[in-house]
């Protein structure tokens, strides 16, 4: 999955932002009405000529991640990527469109599908690479043994947060804002299945 900014030198704010797998758009932003989505065909080969062809637009990856990626296996042996925000969904490498979502989430809902191994919501992978830093070496120092017994305490206490996550109430998933997407119910009640895999699921 790619992400990209399109600006134009017209506008101080991006006009679109998409998630491609190479070929299929998902469109995140739109502040064109419909009308570059329109030109494009849903096609990200014909958006990029577009794009190139034109005098005033520029498409750009970001320098930071703005999202992360939640993968997980199936047990028939799909792959299946979701992006943090709740708004994009891959399907062994393929950018879903919604009817496509709904159709999964009812798959594993049902029992249809399972899924085999699941993603670690706390730890996903970023979306879009994070600016290069200059590596130093940095001189040993000891510990403070009070910031240690500090992130301890923190660590301990996210992993017990952790733990009364369930099926019905999960406060990573639930803190998720999903104001952009189309059908926020459905990219809520995905994450939850594709996590607990369980038919009682929100």
């Amino acid at each position: 999955m790619e992400l990209y900014v399109i600006t134009s030198d017209h506008s101080s704010i991006p006009i679109a932002e998409i998630r491609t797998d190479g070929k299929n758009i998902d469109w995140i932003i739109d502040n064109t009405k419909g009308k570059l989505k329109h030109i494009s065909q849903g096609n990200f080969e014909v958006l990029r000529s577009v794009v190139s062809k034109s005098s005033h637009l520029k498409m750009t990856v970001p320098e930071q991640a703005t999202v992360g990626i939640l993968r997980y296996t199936l047990e028939n042996g799909d792959m299946v990527e979701v992006t943090t925000d709740g708004k994009t969904a891959m399907l062994n490498g393929r950018v879903m469109e919604e009817n496509e979502k709904y159709g999964l989430m009812s798959a594993i809902n049902s029992g249809k599908l399972k899924v085999k191994g699941k993603a670690d919501i706390t730890k996903p992978i970023p979306l879009a690479p994070r600016p290069k830093i200059p590596y130093r070496k940095k001189a040993e120092s000891k510990v403070n043994s009070n910031l240690y017994k500090s992130f301890s305490k923190l660590d301990k206490q996210q992993k017990d947060e952790e733990s009364q996550n369930n099926s019905r109430k999960d406060k990573k998933i639930d803190s998720i804002d999903f104001g952009q997407t189309e059908y926020p119910n459905i990219a809520r009640q995905l994450l939850y299945l594709l996590k607990y895999g369980e038919d009682d699921a929100k």
